[in-house]
């Protein structure tokens, strides 16, 4: 049976870790957490997810379909941005690594993204103090 990839509903997709095994939305989640060192009792919200693009993607990815989960802690001083391969039968994988902007005293604040394969902060206004990090 073929699933396609939802982003719609994302944490419907079929999600495994680097083992094939498969995550649980909540296990999804709790991973992703400790990855970016985000306390378990804190929400994540805005979850959204997508297809990167070419430019978005690392040139060596070719045309591998890379898609990433991007969302943003409750009080809004983290901004998530985490990637996943595509596998056999439209099964999300788990990349190693995540992207994780924090930021401070912002009107609005930084995004995670993904851009040529690197973690990178969307801009922020001047009075904002922010910081981005890769955990692997």
């Amino acid at each position: 049976m073929t699933r396609n990839i939802n982003t719609v509903k994302p944490l419907s997709n079929y999600f495994v870790d680097k083992d094939n095994n498969r995550l649980t939305a909540n296990d999804l989640l709790s991973h992703i957490k400790k990855q970016a060192d985000i306390g378990e009792n804190i929400q994540l919200t805005d979850i959204r997810l997508r297809k990167l693009n070419k430019e978005e993607k690392s040139p060596k990815d070719g045309l591998e379909e890379i898609y990433v989960l991007e969302a943003k802690t409750q009080d809004g001083y983290s901004s998530i941005a985490k990637t996943f391969r595509v596998r056999g039968n439209n099964r999300l994988m788990l990349e190693n690594s995540s992207c994780k902007c924090t930021s401070s005293k912002c009107n609005n604040g930084c995004s995670a993204q993904i851009f040529g394969g690197d973690c990178m902060c969307s801009y922020c206004s001047y009075e904002c103090k922010k910081e981005s990090s890769i955990t692997y």
